[in-house]
């Protein structure tokens, strides 16, 4: 684990996904220079700059350890990325030691997830994925220590860790949401409804209020953004969730029977090689194996149109396919049949050589790749734009990647709005003292001049080109 960190540490994160990964870091850069927490500064789609998604605790941990160590943004992304993947081992370890898996059975669920492919991948990005399945793990914990101790202290941690979790990224979130449902609802006949009162409150009625008062708040903010009416959460509905005929089609189900099981335990082999043993665990063992078996379909289930986009939402799922996995390892050494110990070894044997061998393949040879030429092209922009002007960026959809190595503000007009239209008229008046120091034209854009005589009839710009290549920068004249 610690060595599949280590490849590619310093390179770009212009990557898989380098899109959110760029979206992400630009947040963290702009809160390290001061900008404020909760209306948090995403400059991609022009004034006013806050389009907030996940609540930000990611983003500011990492501005906070690169201002206070100096170590470099990116690097300082990387770290607690990993940190938080590797805490993530704490509450599935304790899990297990709560629903019977034993100490050793323990040891193996936090082995096994510290070498899922999907994990170690995706937990050296500058993502807020394993932020999120760590607090989804640690709600989930705490869930578990609550209702078997009755301590208040649990209690409350569940809480904590169930507002975070659900503000930081409630796709990530509803599975663990549900789990602990399930968990309840096991312990219900034990509790008198003076018991269920707190419980019920600190475990769902306050993660679910955080959710709604975070996500209002977020669409508030985009609300005053004249060109992100797009990602308003009301116009997110088909592309977060996906159409029934995604469901139901043979690429949906490949990519959870191929993509998503390789990326969690290996290899399906692996999964195959486990069905084949699920009748002989233990019965509590069977049943734990296949509630989280559920689990791990629920949140492509759920939110299909972005597990089809994103390959990296399969780290929100992955735990419940490894948790049944090493469930069923479990159950069966705690049998006292030595061919059923020996199965089990071999099963957990099986499952490490092939997570080691799917790491060896794609992600590590991403990891190995460094791709240079948006930084090249940031610090060409910097030398032509002043720090505290803007950028006017058509092409490359909203992609912030020009944005963060340029470290400059951009109104990337995305939806080609016309100068004079009232859309690009409010972006462009709500800018106030600051000016365009730049157009740069990216993708097809680069070659519409019709275009760029259209920005040239409001904006003056230099005459040739200041930047050549895959993007064309044109200067704003002096």
């Amino acid at each position: 684990n610690l060595w599949a960190a280590s490849v590619g540490w310093n390179h770009s994160i212009v990557d898989e996904h380098s899109s959110r990964q760029t979206q992400t870091a630009i947040s963290a850069y702009f809160l390290k220079l001061g900008g404020p927490f909760w209306a948090y500064e995403t400059p991609v789609l022009g004034p006013p700059w806050s389009i907030p998604f996940e609540f930000p605790l990611y983003q500011w941990m990492v501005a906070k350890l690169s201002l206070i160590s100096g170590y470099p943004l990116e690097q300082s992304g990387r770290l607690i990325a990993r940190l938080f993947y590797c805490l993530s081992a704490i509450p599935l370890f304790s899990l297990g030691l709560g629903l019977g898996a034993g100490r050793v059975g323990a040891w193996i669920l936090a082995g096994l997830f510290l070498l899922s492919p999907v994990g170690m991948f995706w937990s050296r990005t500058f993502l807020i994925e394993s932020t999120a399945v760590f607090l989804g793990l640690a709600y989930l914990a705490s869930v578990e220590r609550a209702l078997s101790t009755r301590r208040a202290l649990f209690l409350a941690l569940a809480a904590a860790f169930g507002v975070l979790g659900a503000m930081v990224k409630v796709t990530t979130f509803v599975a663990f949401g549900l789990a602990a449902l399930l968990l309840w609802a096991r312990r219900l006949k034990e509790m008198t409804v003076k018991e269920e009162i707190p419980v019920v409150i600190s475990i769902f009625l306050l993660p679910f209020a955080a959710l709604v008062g975070w996500t209002n708040y977020a669409d508030a903010l985009k609300e005053k953004n004249p060109l992100a009416g797009f990602i308003l959460s009301k116009n997110l509905r088909t592309w977060n969730y996906g159409t029934l005929e995604q469901r139901l089609s043979g690429d949906f189900w490949y990519m959870i029977f191929r993509k998503h099981m390789h990326a969690a335990i290996g290899h399906r082999t692996t999964w195959i090689f486990s069905v084949l043993l699920f009748y002989f665990a233990p019965r509590r063992h069977r049943i734990i194996y296949l509630v989280a078996t559920v689990l791990f379909l629920l949140p492509p289930l759920f939110f299909t149109n972005l597990h089809i986009l994103h390959e990296y939402y399969a780290t929100a799922n992955a735990p419940f396919l490894v948790a049944a996995l090493g469930f069923l390892i479990a159950g069966l050494l705690a049998e006292n049949k030595p061919w059923k110990n020996m199965a089990a070894c071999a099963l957990l044997g099986v499952a490490t050589l092939l997570c080691v061998r799917t790491f060896l393949g794609q992600p590590y040879h991403v990891q190995l790749t460094n791709f240079p030429a948006p930084v090249d092209l940031g610090q060409q922009v910097q030398k032509i734009v002043d720090p505290e002007e803007a950028i006017l960026v058509y092409g490359f959809d909203w992609h912030p990647m020009i944005a963060y190595y340029s470290q400059r503000r951009t109104i990337m007009n995305r939806d080609r709005f016309a100068m004079d239209s009232p859309e690009m008229q409010a972006s462009l008046k709500a800018l106030g003292e600051r000016k365009i120091g730049a157009l740069l034209l990216c993708d097809n854009s680069a070659r519409d001049l019709n275009l760029l005589n259209e920005v040239r009839a409001h904006i003056e710009l230099e005459e040739k080109p200041s930047i050549e290549g895959w993007c064309k920068a044109y200067a704003r004249k002096r």
